[in-house]
Formats: C-alpha cells, structure tokens, sequence
C-alpha cells in the first residue's frame, strides 16, 4: 500500500503557452504552473501530478525564489502521520495541493484548517511522468 511518502494530489489544467526556455505554461484554476515542456497543443487538457514532499508551504507569499510555481491557498485538513511527518491539505484555485511537512514546520507556521498559506514546487519536480492527458493515468 501507498503510504504518506507516496502522497500527492492530481490538478487538471491546461496547456497555456510554451516559452522559448523550454518551460510550458499551464494553466490551473486561473493559477499559472510552470513544467518541464510538454509536447502539447495551447488549450489541450492535461493533468499534473504533484508529490507532497516536493511541496514547500510558507505563510507569507515567497519573493526571491528559484522556484517558479506559487499557489495560494487555504489550509483545509493537516493529519498527522507516524513520526515527525504530517500532510497538510491545501484548497486552491488550482484545486487540492498536499505538501508533507514535519510537526515541527507546521508549529513554527502555527497552521490550522482556515490558515492563508502558499504552496512552493520547483517546475522541475514535476517529472513527464507525473503529467497524464489524452488517457494517461497519473493518479497512481
């Protein structure tokens, strides 16, 4: 069985543009999401897998960063794991984000259900993979 370390949540989006450094550009709810690029017509639906230990939460909306992907959100559900880990649920406009953060992260954040949070991925750790369209699975 999947257990906390195989975690992740499924957003549905569509491909927006392709940039000329080699990123596509989704779009996710109204939320722009950077991916490696894909080979995919503008306006072709796509769905994205994200892991949640590649999920990075912070309270206030991050400046300065390499990472290209933020998504605002709201804190619905934090369920505590065997050991220090806990999964943080996320309603966005993208749809739910999970990110697996420790207890002591999520003390520090003093999150609880209805906590204004951001979600940081690096464009990177969505690996080909993880993005499914035109009947590939990446629910599993």
């Amino acid at each position: 069985p999947l257990g906390a370390r195989a975690a992740g949540a499924v957003l549905s989006a569509r491909v927006a543009r392709h940039h000329e450094d080699g990123l596509t550009e989704l779009d996710a709810g109204g939320t722009a999401l950077f991916i490696p690029r894909l080979e995919a017509a503008p306006g072709t639906p796509v769905r994205v897998r994200i892991a949640a230990h590649e999920v990075i939460l912070s309270r206030q909306r991050p400046e300065g960063l390499s990472a290209l992907n933020i998504i605002s959100g709201e804190v619905q559900e934090i369920r505590a794991g065997e050991g220090p880990g806990m999964l943080v649920s996320l309603d966005t406009k993208a749809g739910r984000v999970l990110a697996r953060i420790t207890r002591r992260s999520a003390k520090a954040l003093q999150l609880a259900p209805g906590t204004p949070c951001h979600a940081v991925m690096k464009t990177v750790a969505v690996a080909p993979e993880d993005i499914g369209g035109q009947g590939r699975d990446v629910s599993k």
